[in-house]
């Protein structure tokens, strides 16, 4: 979740709660059945811009087999949906719909995530630039992690706590 987090929070801003439900599906690791949540959906609030904020649901199923793995963002001004790129792998699909239509956004290059992040982190201990993500949207991203975790424990939407980090 924590990668995820960082990505979308860069994209989109400033979350502000989110809902979830998780469970163990995956067969990866015998003898934790049942203990341990390896899958999970959610859906986080961000502030946007008027008249509403936006919607993000993230669908995280790397460990159940056939599974997809989803991302999609809704706001007044269009959705978007990405379906099976949210992995180290490269490949998947992301649809743009809004008042001119739905259509496909395709990518010039597909690099590995992992790779790529390996990368950027490289460089900027190197040369002295930035990685991609910052220490304090790594600090956000993490916010996002706990409260997913807890509402997919309680089962109530959860304000997350970005204080003082705003």
């Amino acid at each position: 979740m924590p990668h995820v987090a960082s990505v979308v929070n860069k994209l989109i801003g400033l979350p502000l709660d989110a809902a979830a439900m998780a469970c163990r599906q995956g067969t990866w690791a015998s003898g934790l059945e049942g203990t341990v949540e390896d899958r999970s959906m959610s859906v986080i609030r961000y502030e946007g811009a008027a008249p509403g904020d936006v919607l993000c649901q993230i669908d995280l199923g790397w460990t159940t087999p056939f599974a997809r793995n989803g991302l999609e963002v809704h706001g007044t001004g269009g959705s978007l949906v990405a379906t099976n790129v949210m992995r180290a792998d490269t490949g998947g699909s992301v649809t743009l719909q809004d008042s001119f239509g739905a259509r496909e956004i395709v990518f010039g290059e597909h690099r590995d995530a992992y790779e790529a992040t390996l990368e950027a982190f490289a460089r900027a201990v190197t040369d002295g630039g930035q990685p991609s993500i910052s220490g304090l949207e790594a600090l956000r991203a993490l916010a996002v992690t706990l409260a997913v975790k807890e509402a997919a424990s309680t089962g109530r939407s959860v304000p997350i706590d970005l204080e003082p980090l705003v």
